[in-house]
């Protein structure tokens, strides 16, 4: 039996169709501004409670900060490094601009899961997502 023709595809060209690069950082900023609202609680990424602090660190950063929750806020360089790095067609990068506070955040996420996306910035984003896109428009209706 002979083998079946398999077309080979050497070059295509597509129109990508879908966020410009100023919606995607528009987005990454709903989705940050999100994040931050999530830490400023203390949650994890399970938008569950995240585990006290040690008794020392506890006393010494209710003097500084005024708070005791686990929230990246003891002097701010990791709150203020938090930014959206890179926003092109279809994707957006949220990361840390400073080394050293990325770093922080590397060595607190084996303490507790803080940095990350989490099922109430899910829905947030999917919000702004949803008023983000344009509505469909009927080109052509057939009637039967």
């Amino acid at each position: 039996m002979p083998l079946q023709f398999q077309p080979v595809i050497k070059r295509a060209r597509f129109n990508a169709v879908g966020f410009s690069p100023q919606t995607m950082l528009h987005l990454g900023n709903v989705t940050l501004r999100s994040i931050q609202a999530r830490l400023d609680k203390g949650q994890t990424i399970y938008d569950t409670a995240s585990p006290p602090l040690k008794e020392s660190y506890m006393r010494r950063k209710e003097r500084y900060a005024g708070t005791n929750l686990r929230d990246l806020r003891l002097t701010g360089r990791t709150r203020r490094s938090m930014k959206v790095i890179e926003a092109g067609l279809n994707y957006c990068v949220i990361g840390f601009t400073d080394a050293e506070a990325a770093n922080r955040v590397r060595w607190n996420q084996r303490r507790s899961r803080q940095w990350g996306i989490s099922p109430a910035n899910e829905k947030a984003l999917a919000l702004a997502v949803f008023e983000e896109s344009s509505p469909v428009t009927v080109i052509e209706q057939r009637v039967a």
